[in-house]
């Protein structure tokens, strides 16, 4: 097809996706806070140019919805998944130019699509087990479509897919599955008139609508997806996938801990009735999610014979719990024994079965401990320390044996800071015991070296507690064996992170000549060789990156912002200019971040921040405290009153003031907000963190310390918030020397953030 043929092919898809977009009935009644929040932020319907780039890093389009800047490596698919390896092997297409930062068996592709080849090679295969030929999948939140992507390959002709999700990611959907199969008959169901579905095709139906209409399916697949939804949200697509989904079809559920306001808590607690019995259950690794959070991944299959779906419940909140304090693992032979109890036991019998299956196993799971979940859904104590049970077995797979080792690290130093904080041990003795915990966890890492990911987490937690030969024994060996500059990047960043400047610029050196790159990684590399003391090459990188700029908003942005750290002064004073014309609402973060990163631009910044204006909310709140950091304190005094009187039931807005506020050393202001938005959100844990991290980074420890407690009373379980809550009650000493980890390293101890492309999250797309 002719260059005209294929832009008049996609000019045609594009208008007809935005006319159904356009067509789409909009009922917000049981959509959840999160993602109401994420529509008004994200945006919804953008240029074709911007959805034809809709996969690459800083693309609006999949701002929200995918992270595309979380690097995976070669490990994350398993050496005898030979499913995965296929669906790999036929290539990633190009469209929406997606970043290619992952080399697999000698080719380059996105780690996006290669994490989403393990989803989709995981649900063929459940599939297969159910002895489906002519599968018809229903997929519930979907994202961009990659894992819909992947499973149209495979199956072709002889897959019917309905994809369901509200109208404004269903449009992303629907033009990058057209673009991508334009074979396939589609259909589109946009408001409450009947529409015949189209066997062998997709068909796209907006959820708001769904209920008006029942599909006939044998798969239903939800990821990532049901814990950002309220309950009743939730309870009303499982009471529809259990009224049409056809005799003997499967549910394949992956994810982790509600998100929204009012959410279905835990991946135990979702209403399914007692036709269910579960096929496998187990934990999923951060490299292969794609996330900084462990999600459960669960094959359910649909039977006639009903189960007590209270010892079902309960036997899902023993695994769930037990994976996630590392008393329990990924076990084939438990899962299967303790999932054909519910057939025959009640709650009290199948709780002791449990225990007998644990203690079979060697797994220290006290019996009291599981009795307990029949009345809530936590091991006792609340909060509890991970501990680790029965020694891995020999032929555990290499991220079972990584996510080990992950955990024994983690949870020995949680039980260190738990005992420091009670004043014991200290100075020598506490730095001996982090060394020795330290020894243990690399001696049992093995071959390391072929994962960059492992390997850069690893040395990160290392670094954090001190013990840098360990970590320089784990990037000098992966990076020795590694040609990618992504991952050589990170090292780099891990190097300087922790004082090694010299091992930086040697890898540095090593960055020149590799191949592929892109403009954001360039810019990390420009941002390093500043630091690194490289200035002539840190210049030629900033301004071979604006020279290709064009009028991308995020890299000018981020274009800005890497030259001020780099001390280019004036090309930040130009990207800031640039900016400002491309795009208003992302000028105004990022002046105000330019004016934090070098006083010299403050006299320049003032006139053009002028030129920004007060009319959108986020621009004056970036403008007030703009105006305060310029030296303007009345003024942008002024302007926060009247944000406060504006937000007035906005959490999100009230708990951005609140944090630029605490920023500042406004502690009055920040106290006032902070505490108003979470009035607004009552019992979401996620947002009690959220406060607690605010002050957490501001040094105020106590006030830190409260809210990370009853994040913690929600959520008892979370390794990440009960390092940050006992790292509030350390010692002032032992928390200054940093034994084990500043407050800047928890993120990179515990994994909630790999990301080092710390310009392009969702707030600032």
């Amino acid at each position: 097809m002719s260059t005209a043929a294929i832009e008049k092919n996609e000019w045609k898809i594009y208008d007809e996706v935005v006319a159904h977009y356009r067509d789409c009935l909009i009922d917000k009644r049981l959509l959840s806070d999160t993602w109401d929040h994420t529509l008004k932020r994200k945006g919804r319907i953008f240029p074709l140019p911007t959805m034809r780039s809709m996969m690459a890093l800083g693309n609006k389009v999949n701002a929200w919805i995918d992270e595309f800047t979380f690097l995976v490596d070669a490990t994350c698919v398993d050496a005898d998944d030979a499913v995965a390896r296929a669906l790999i092997a036929q290539g990633e297409s190009n469209f929406g130019e997606p970043r290619r930062d992952l080399f697999f068996e000698g080719r380059w592709y996105s780690s996006n699509f290669v994490h989403h080849a393990v989803y989709a090679s995981r649900i063929i295969r459940a599939i297969k087990e159910r002895g489906i030929e002519r599968p018809a999948i229903l997929e519930i939140g979907g994202g961009l479509g990659g894992v819909a992507h992947l499973l149209r390959r495979h199956f072709g002709d002889d897959l019917t897919y309905f994809v369901v999700d509200l109208p404004e990611t269903l449009l992303i959907q629907e033009w990058y599955l057209r673009n991508s199969f334009p074979e396939a008959p589609t259909t589109f169901r946009s408001s409450a008139k009947r529409v015949g579905p189209v066997a062998g095709g997709f068909n796209f139906v907006n959820a708001y609508k769904l209920g008006d209409q029942d599909y006939s399916f044998d798969t239903a697949v939800n990821i990532d997806s049901m814990q950002e939804m309220n309950s009743e949200a939730i309870s009303f697509y499982i009471e529809y996938i259990q009224r049409n989904l056809a005799a003997g079809g499967l549910f394949f559920f992956q994810n982790h801990y509600g998100q929204a306001s009012s959410p279905v808590r835990e991946p135990s607690e979702y209403p399914l009735d007692g036709h269910w019995r579960v096929r496998s259950m187990e934990i999923t690794q951060d490299i292969e999610c794609g996330s900084g959070c462990d999600q459960a991944r669960i094959v359910y299959h649909r039977t006639d014979k009903p189960e007590n779906a209270e010892t079902r419940r309960l036997i899902l909140r023993a695994l769930w719990n037990g994976f996630l304090s590392g008393r329990v693992p990924n076990d084939a032979g438990l899962i299967e024994e303790l999932f054909a109890l519910p057939a025959r036991l009640d709650p009290a019998a199948g709780a002791k079965a449990v225990c007998a299956a644990f203690s079979k196993r060697g797994l220290d799971v006290p019996e009291a401990w599981v009795a307990a979940l029949a009345q809530e859904p936590y091991f006792p104590p609340r909060p509890y320390v991970c501990a680790l049970g029965a020694a891995p077995q020999a032929e555990a797979d290499f991220k079972q044996r990584h996510m080990r080792a992950l955990w024994q690290v983690q949870s020995g130093a949680l039980k260190l800071m738990l005992r420091a904080a009670n004043g014991e041990p200290a100075g020598e003795a506490l730095s001996k015991n982090v060394a020795a915990l330290c020894a243990e966890t690399a001696s049992s890492l093995a071959d390391t070296s072929r994962s960059e990911f492992w390997s850069a987490y690893f040395a990160a937690i290392f670094f954090s507690l001190k013990q840098p030969d360990l970590a320089a024994r784990l990037l000098n060996d992966c990076a020795s064996k590694s040609a990618n500059p992504f991952w050589l990047t990170r090292f780099a960043h891990l190097w300087h992170r922790f004082g090694r400047d010299t091992d930086a610029s040697k890898l540095l050196d090593r960055l020149e000549n590799l191949k592929p790159r892109d403009c954001f990684s360039d810019l990390k590399h420009a941002e390093l060789s500043a630091a690194c003391g490289r200035k002539d090459r840190a210049r030629a990188l900033l301004e071979e990156s604006a020279a290709g700029a064009g009028d991308d908003a995020v890299r000018w942005m981020t274009l800005t912002l890497t030259a001020a750290r780099a001390g280019e002064d004036e090309l930040a004073w130009k990207g800031a200019g640039r900016l400002l014309n491309l795009s208003p609402e992302t000028a105004a973060g990022t002046l105000l971040s330019l004016a934090g990163e070098t006083k010299a631009l403050h006299p320049r910044i003032l006139p053009l921040a002028g030129k920004l204006g007060t009319a959108a909310d986020d621009q004056s709140v970036h403008f007030a405290f703009l105006l305060l950091e310029l030296g303007r304190r009345d003024e942008a005094l002024g302007l926060m009153a009247d944000l406060e009187r504006r937000f007035p039931g906005d959490y999100f807005g009230l708990g951005q003031i609140g944090k630029l506020a605490q920023q500042a050393g406004l502690d009055d202001l920040a106290d006032r907000c902070l505490g108003r938005s979470l009035d607004l959100r009552p019992g979401a844990f996620l947002h009690q963190e959220f406060v607690g991290g605010v002050y957490l980074s501001a040094g105020r420890f106590a006030q830190a310390d409260a809210h990370f407690s009853k994040a913690l009373e929600l959520k008892p379980y979370l390794r990440h918030l009960l390092a940050k809550q006992l790292h509030c009650r350390l010692p002032e000493d032992v928390r200054a020397e940093g034994i084990l980890g500043r407050t800047a390293d928890l993120r990179l101890m515990y994994q909630r953030e790999q990301d080092f492309y710390h310009d392009l999250g969702p707030g600032s797309k």
